[in-house]
């Protein structure tokens, strides 16, 4: 395993932490434009649904990836924050689901 310089360290955490914060917002974004289909198309639902699904997975590797370079306290902060920014992503995957079915 390759130790980073403290100051890698701090560009890895803080690109990871950039990355993070655009895919939420990325995630907000599609939700928003799913909505508007289930108005209108079942198929596009589906097909920006697998988008979203496949970006939230991304978005929480992510996040796993920049709890291991946290000191432990740390990354208990952002796990917390992680945890209240994706309750309303996890509303939005159950209601997405039974509405599809």
């Amino acid at each position: 395993m390759v130790k980073l310089t403290a100051k890698a360290l701090l560009e890895k955490i803080d690109k990871l932490e950039k990355a993070k914060k655009a895919k939420l917002s990325k995630l907000s974004k599609l939700k928003q434009a799913i909505a508007v289909l289930m108005c209108v198309n079942v198929n596009k639902v589906k097909s920006e649904f697998n988008k979203y699904t496949g970006l939230c997975e991304e978005t929480h590797h992510v996040h796993k990836t920049l709890l291991g370079l946290l000191p432990n306290d740390e990354a208990e902060k952002h796990d917390i924050r992680y945890k209240a920014k994706t309750l309303n992503v996890n509303d939005f995957i159950a209601v997405t689901i039974k509405w599809l079915s």
